[in-house]
C-alpha cells in the first residue's frame, strides 16, 4: 500500500541540504548507465520493430540497479528513497490537464519549427505491430521506469548535491538527451523536450512525491499516442 505523503524533504525551508556521498551515487549510476550502453550498442543492428522493446529492457536494468543500490548501499527502502508516496498536492484531473495540454502545446510549436523529415520514431510506428507496442510501452510502463530513474532517484541524488534548482534543471536536460535519438538530432524539437522534463520535474518538487509527475507524464505520452493514430486514420482515409 502507498504510504501517505510525509513532511516536505528537510531542508527545503531552510536551506538547501548538501550531502557529499550522493556524488559517488550519481558516479556509480553514471558508470552503469555508460557499461549498459555499450551492452546493447550491438543489438541496435537488429530491426527497427525491436527499438521498443530494446529501450524498454534498458529502462528496467537502470531501475533494478537503482532499487539494488539503493537497499544494499543507502540501506532506505526503496519507496521512501525515490518518494512514491500518496500525494493531494494537486488534483488527478489537473495533472491530466497539464499533461495533455503539454502534449499539445509541444505539437504546435513543433509545427512552426523547421522540419528535418521523419524522426526515427516516427519511421518507426508504420506497422500495426509497433504501434501496439509503443501503446502498450509508451503509455504504460515508459512513464513509471523514467519517473522512478529521473524525478525518483536522479532528482534526489542532485537535489542533495546541488539542491532543488539544480534537481529540476539537470534532471530535465538528461531526459531531454535520453530522447534526443528518437528526434534524430531535432534540437528545437529537444528543447521542448526539456521543458517538459522541466514541468515534470517541478512538479515532483512542489508535490514531494513522483506520483504526481506520473501522472502529468502518463497524460502527456497517451496524449500524443492518440494524436498520432487520429492523423495516421485521416492520412490513410485521405488515400
Amino acid at each position: 500500500m502507498l504510504q501517505s505523503l510525509p513532511n516536505p524533504e528537510p531542508g527545503i525551508s531552510a536551506g538547501e541540504p548538501r550531502n557529499r556521498w550522493a556524488v559517488i551515487d550519481l558516479m556509480v549510476f553514471g558508470s552503469f548507465f555508460l557499461v549498459m550502453l555499450i551492452v546493447i550498442a550491438p543489438l541496435a543492428r537488429l530491426p527497427v520493430i525491436y527499438a521498443i522493446l530494446l529501450q524498454g529492457v534498458f529502462n528496467i536494468a537502470l531501475v533494478s540497479f537503482i532499487a539494488g543500490w539503493i537497499r544494499i548501499v543507502r540501506r532506505s527502502s526503496f519507496v521512501e528513497y525515490i518518494h512514491f508516496f500518496r500525494n493531494r498536492t494537486f488534483s488527478i484531473r489537473s495533472l491530466i490537464i497539464l499533461g495533455a495540454s503539454s502534449a499539445l502545446s509541444v505539437l504546435l510549436v513543433s509545427a512552426l519549427l523547421p522540419s528535418s523529415g521523419q524522426t526515427p520514431l516516427e519511421r518507426l510506428l508504420t506497422s500495426r505491430s509497433a504501434i501496439l507496442m509503443f501503446a502498450v510501452f509508451g503509455v504504460a510502463v515508459a512513464p513509471m521506469l523514467e519517473e522512478i530513474i529521473f524525478r525518483g532517484f536522479l532528482f534526489k541524488v542532485l537535489w542533495e548535491i546541488g539542491g532543488s534548482r539544480a534537481a529540476i534543471l539537470v534532471t530535465a536536460a538528461l531526459f531531454a538527451l535520453l530522447h534526443a535519438g528518437q528526434l534524430a538530432g531535432n534540437w528545437w524539437s529537444v528543447i521542448l523536450i526539456f521543458i517538459v522534463g522541466c514541468i515534470l520535474s517541478v512538479v515532483r518538487h512542489r508535490s514531494n512525491s513522483i506520483i504526481p509527475s506520473f501522472v502529468v507524464h502518463t497524460s502527456y505520452n497517451a496524449t500524443l499516442f492518440v494524436l498520432f493514430a487520429i492523423s495516421t486514420l485521416a492520412q490513410k482515409a485521405g488515400k
